[in-house]
């Protein structure tokens, strides 16, 4: 049996298992590790795995699993647990997070023994349909499921987002999320499927999100999803510049004035919920 070092930390409920390896040999993760430390049962329990790795251009380099097994490009929740744990070490306020769809920058606003409050650059949203990548009409993406029509807009945020909006609450909350979800998904329009956001417009002007995401099913919130939402919003007369984006799993503080080239702001928590050594056979350990 081999001991691996880990963080467990969440962002507004988005729970991942966290492998600072910036000063040791890259863990090479497969499949079936991914999923052992993902599960809820016999593992550590998140919504997937981040890597933490040195980077000759950045503080670090960030690596994605879900918890599934599969790849991702990034995550807003997670970037602001890494922003934590750069901070933790060396006391900066100002970090460069290298991921698999660009880099991204992290400001740590608060700062506890337990938790932050970090902002980061989500970068400029992604319209163009190759981009996202999809098919057909981004801002106008119609879906049947079962009979119920879904109208829906396509945004990129690092990963690929579907944004649908309903009149109230109670009808996102009453919605089959693994049934309706993974149809959506499974859709041709999107080749490399695709997040679904489920949102409502509160009355206190707050938005409010269910997401279904890619390699993990629903989850109690989606940082790069609740940006999506946001600028569909803001482009739509919904909202305003700043506003809150409201998830199962807490809130988030949106940014987004609609003009060419301008990025996203993301800001919200990041907490440590525990560190430990989680033992695995050698065969799972590809070093």
């Amino acid at each position: 049996m081999q001991s691996l070092a880990f963080h467990k930390m969440e962002g507004a409920g988005n729970d991942y298992v966290y492998l600072d390896h910036r000063r040791h040999r890259p863990l090479i993760p497969d499949e079936s590790l991914v999923q052992l430390l993902s599960d809820r049962r016999y593992g550590i329990g998140g919504d997937g795995l981040i890597e933490l790795l040195p980077a000759a251009d950045a503080d670090c380099r960030m690596e994605m699993w879900n918890s599934d097994g599969s790849r991702s490009f990034m995550c807003g929740n997670a970037l602001r647990c890494v922003a934590y744990l750069l901070h933790r070490d060396s006391g900066g306020s100002s970090f460069s997070i290298q991921t698999g769809s660009g880099l991204y920058r992290a400001w740590i606003e608060e700062f506890t023994p337990s938790g932050a409050r970090v902002k980061v650059n989500m970068g400029v949203p992604r319209f163009e349909a190759a981009e996202i990548p999809v098919q057909g009409d981004p801002e106008r993406l119609r879906l049947s499921v079962d009979g119920l029509t879904l109208e829906g807009r396509a945004v990129g945020m690092g990963n690929p987002h579907c944004v649908i909006f309903f009149e109230e609450r109670s009808r996102v909350d009453a919605l089959d999320l693994e049934r309706i979800g993974r149809y959506i998904q499974e859709s041709p329009l999107f080749p490399e499927s695709v997040n679904v956001e489920f949102v409502a417009l509160e009355s206190d002007g707050a938005l409010y999100q269910r997401t279904y995401e890619r390699g993990s099913g629903e989850t109690l919130a989606c940082g790069s999803g609740a940006c999506a939402a946001y600028v569909a919003a803001v482009l739509s007369g919904r909202v305003g510049a700043q506003g809150i984006v409201r998830l199962r799993g807490g809130e988030l503080f949106l940014e987004y004035r609609a003009s060419p080239g301008a990025s996203v702001f993301m800001t919200g928590p990041a907490h440590l919920l525990f560190s430990g050594n989680f033992y695995v056979a050698p065969a799972n350990l590809d070093r």
